[in-house]
């Protein structure tokens, strides 16, 4: 099975980690058209009051979400109630409705290689295929293998 990666962004508040999120997406999108590559998943944005202190955070869906639903949500807010992140009262019950299908939905669905383009042969059957990487020798007949041995 091919390895995936994943990128983990962490630095104190207010560096900018969700502005290289919203940029990193704005580029891909302008990159590969917004039919290019499917991307799913979200990030969480501060949310600020009147006087431009930070009051909370949404979480942000990117990609489609259901039929009629939001694009965000609140995800915590200045409060007492538990369960509490510092000094921000956290709505696990939205957050879990909100955020999780997104995610399970991608699970769903066969991962596509790293770096994946789309590739049309003369013949016009497309493929999904890797630019940085070829998978390695023998992985194929490994995966058909491991696949038999499933059932």
């Amino acid at each position: 099975a091919r390895r995936q990666r994943h990128t983990f962004v962490s630095s104190p508040p207010g560096v900018g980690k969700t502005t290289l999120v919203q940029r990193l997406l704005t580029m891909l999108r302008n990159e590969e058209g917004d039919a290019g590559v499917e991307v799913v998943g979200f990030y969480t944005e501060e949310m600020r009051d009147e006087k431009g202190n930070r009051c909370g955070f949404d979480v942000v869906r990117v990609g489609a979400g259901p039929p009629g639903s939001a694009p965000r949500t609140a995800l915590a807010r200045m409060g007492q109630e538990p369960p509490k992140v510092g000094k921000y009262s956290v709505d696990v019950a939205s957050f879990e409705a909100f955020a999780l299908p997104a995610l399970m939905a991608r699970r769903a669905r066969p991962a596509l290689p790293e770096n994946a383009r789309l590739y049309s042969p003369p013949d016009g059957a497309a493929e999904a295929v890797g630019l940085l990487e070829e998978p390695e020798a023998g992985a194929e007949e490994a995966e058909a293998e491991e696949a038999e041995a499933e059932r």
